[in-house]
């Protein structure tokens, strides 16, 4: 009776080994997938990091009336002079937001994540 593929053959050999008592290696050693990639954080983020780290302030551009300002113990949203700090949880789905944002975005002609008068690295 004819075997159909190579695996067949090399699972029959190996059988034929195991039955006889002979020591007997599968040919195909099989691969272990790799963990999945973490993604890597953008430069920028990674600048941004050590600025707040380094205990400095991430500010957005003061001509606007709406902004933000990120210190390595707060995140503040602000309107005008008016303002408040987010939790961390508040945190975690405004970035999950604001990823997907970006996602559905791109930035098309635009070489630089930077708008001026942000603080940044």
């Amino acid at each position: 009776m004819p075997l159909g593929s190579p695996k067949e053959l090399e699972q029959a050999i190996f059988d034929f080994y195991t039955t006889v008592g002979l020591p007997a290696r599968r040919r195909t050693v099989p691969r272990q997938r790799a963990a999945p990639a973490q993604p890597r954080k953008p430069p920028i983020s990674m600048g941004y990091a050590r600025l707040l780290a380094q205990g400095e302030t991430i500010t957005s551009s003061p001509r606007r009336p709406v902004g933000y300002r990120i210190t390595a113990e707060t995140v503040r949203l602000h309107v005008g002079a008016a303002g408040d700090a987010l939790d961390h949880g508040e945190v975690i789905k405004l970035r999950a937001a604001l990823d997907a944002w970006l996602q559905l975005n791109p930035n098309p002609g635009r070489t630089s994540a930077h708008t001026p008068g942000d603080t940044h690295p």
